[in-house]
């Protein structure tokens, strides 16, 4: 895929976004970012573009880490599931292999 060049206005600073991703991605992760931005705007007294720029960006990224161990915690489950799973079965093969020696 070509690089995708955006302009983005936020804050009142404008910039062109060069990206690989497509123009539909690159708006939902602006819209995303201005939701975030107008959301804590109307929860805080903070005005300075910068600072609330940082407020979003360590926010989402609480939200990110959150997501991301949320999943290695499910996955971890799975994993514990699995290995439950196999011993079960190993016990099940052991008794019909004794029972089928028994006789």
């Amino acid at each position: 895929m070509d690089n995708t060049v955006l302009k983005v206005d936020l804050l009142g600073t404008s910039l062109n976004i060069r990206s690989k991703e497509s123009p539909e991605y690159l708006n939902q992760v602006i819209d995303t970012l201005k939701l975030r931005i107008s959301q804590l705007k109307s929860e805080l007294s903070v005005r300075d573009p910068l600072k609330l720029a940082l407020i979003a960006a360590l926010n989402l990224t609480d939200e990110l880490i959150k997501l991301q161990n949320t999943h290695k915690n499910q996955a971890s489950l799975s994993s514990a599931e699995s290995s439950e799973i196999n011993s079960i079965t190993n016990t099940l093969i052991e008794r019909i292999n004794e029972s089928l020696s028994d006789n």
